[in-house]
């Protein structure tokens, strides 16, 4: 469920949030992280001071910008069509011609830092409505640009896709596979469960059905427990309050480890959670163990679980044990996982990243040729 909720009013520049806009502030944040959520979303057009968006989201090569919608009392019959398919819609159009064309643009994200939007990037354009319409249009295809396709939602149904997905890398994905399924490109049935005994059969009727889809589309027959994915973003919130409060730590290594670990599907988040069990368990025994890792393929990332060892004290050996790893595969990054008890009862875990291009080492070479280290991972594809 989402936690931490900002309480109050939130002031963004000269703008003052909406019941609405806030709350879907505060969901981003908590899905997405304060490091890729922006505010002070405004620009000036010469003299003239315009808002960019009602949210913007980063995540790897595109922004996810929103527009959001409140009906606040209003009885109007026409008000999904005047508010959300006319003035949304048009908001958005502006919104993407700005970021295309107005020059820099700089915002700043809720973790204080300040970037310039790259008009390069792709766009991916949602408008949440905050209503009782429970009858409405999922995608909207404008009319003079067929190629945008705008993702509706209400806020109830954005919240409960948030609340089933929950990894940043599926959502977006289900954004873009969206899209397609509601403008009717997937067919109305599809095998949602397969087992010994039966299969079954589901229906897509709405944005419920299109989640249990999209869950069968990406998990096949393999069960993600939910348990896992909740367990993941508990690691990742925990990351992120170690990290910003450590000294082990530069604010570059930090922002690149997060956003590996963002880049993870559902199905990756799988087995980094397995392993990180196990290693847990080593942990708890004091037992050193340098052999689980997972290769994360198609994102040129190799993660080494490593327990019982320090790194305040042993960072030289563990530097070299991770590059060591990153070598053997070829790897463009290794980021190493490290748990270590702190006394009896509580253990620590600590982060490495490594990134650089590799080279030709005969000493590596011949370590691998004598020692038959990490033989038995599994890689994994990410499509």
């Amino acid at each position: 469920m989402i936690e931490g909720i900002i309480k109050g009013v939130l002031l963004l520049g000269d703008g003052i949030l909406t019941g609405s806009e806030l709350q879907c502030t505060n969901v981003l944040i908590d899905y997405f992280f304060k490091e890729f959520v922006y505010k002070n979303l405004y620009v000036y057009d010469g003299k003239q001071k315009k808002e960019l968006c009602d949210g913007l989201v980063e995540f790897q090569d595109a922004y996810v910008i929103f527009q959001i919608k409140e009906k606040d009392g209003s009885t109007a019959q026409d008000w999904l069509h005047k508010k959300v398919y006319k003035k949304a819609v048009s908001q958005i159009k502006d919104t993407i011609d700005m970021i295309r064309n107005l020059g820099e643009i700089e915002v700043e994200s809720f973790s204080g830092e300040k970037i310039t939007l790259v008009s390069t990037k792709q766009i991916m354009p949602v408008i949440i409505f905050d209503s009782d319409d429970n009858d409405y249009k999922q995608v909207h295809v404008s009319s003079q640009n067929n190629a945008l396709r705008i993702n509706v939602f209400s806020m109830n149904d954005f919240v409960r896709m948030l609340d089933s997905i929950a990894i940043p890398y599926d959502i977006v994905y289900y954004l873009e596979l969206r899209t397609s399924f509601f403008d009717g490109e997937f067919p109305e049935f599809f095998i949602n469960h397969v087992n010994d005994e039966m299969t079954t059969i589901a229906r897509i009727e709405n944005e419920e059905g299109m989640i249990d889809y999209y869950k069968a589309l990406t998990n096949g027959n393999k069960n993600i427990d939910q348990n896992a994915i909740e367990g993941f973003r508990f690691i990742v919130k925990n990351f992120q309050e170690r990290l910003l409060d450590g000294k082990l730590y530069s604010k570059d290594e930090y922002r690149e480890t997060l956003k590996y670990l963002l880049k993870l599907n559902r199905n990756t988040v799988h087995d980094f959670i397995l392993r990180w069990q196990i290693c847990i368990e080593h942990c708890l025994k004091e037992e050193k163990a340098i052999h689980h890792f997972l290769i994360d393929t198609g994102n040129a990332v190799g993660y080494l679980y490593i327990t019982g060892y320090s790194l305040t004290e042993e960072k030289d050996f563990l530097d070299f044990i991770l590059r060591l790893f990153k070598y053997k595969f070829k790897l463009a990054t290794a980021i190493g996982v490290v748990f270590n008890m702190m006394d009896d009862v509580n253990y620590t875990v600590e982060w490495m990243i490594l990134a650089s291009e590799n080279e030709y080492d005969e000493y590596y070479e011949q370590i691998l040729k004598e020692e038959d280290l990490w033989s038995n991972g599994k890689k994994l594809r990410i499509y």
